[in-house]
């Protein structure tokens, strides 16, 4: 994905036209890319076994699909992931974002010691 990413942008080399223009003739698509970790809502119609199942649950953004024309979709509380194509983006939520909860580090007198590990053989005593 980065590649694709680098060939839809302008290079100065090309004055300023992307790799993808001076190649195809015409301007990239840039209507499908949607910003990672943002909440997002896949169809779950292919996924569901009964038709009473719910059509789609919160999830986080995580990516393109490399074999499918899709968005990969991960479900926090099931863990699992989707690939759906038709799926609703909330560009102003992020799952993964900073809380102002943090744990407290340990006291140095808490932790323990272990000891060094070297690289190299050391020498057998007989």
């Amino acid at each position: 994905m980065v590649v694709y990413l680098i060939n839809h942008m302008p290079i100065a080399v090309l004055n300023s036209c992307t790799p993808f223009e001076s190649l195809f003739k015409s301007s990239p698509d840039y209507s499908f890319l949607r910003i990672f970790g943002c909440l997002c809502f896949p169809l779950l119609r292919p996924y569901n076994r009964h038709k009473l199942d719910f059509r789609s649950t919160p999830c986080v953004f995580l990516g393109y699909s490399f074999s499918h024309l899709g968005y990969r979709c991960l479900d926090l509380l099931s863990s699992c992931m989707y690939i759906a194509r038709h799926v609703k983006f909330n560009k102003n939520t992020f799952s993964f974002a900073c809380s102002e909860q943090t744990t407290p580090l340990p006291s140095p007198s808490l932790q323990t010691t272990l000891p060094a590990l070297t690289l190299f053989p050391t020498p057998m005593t007989s």
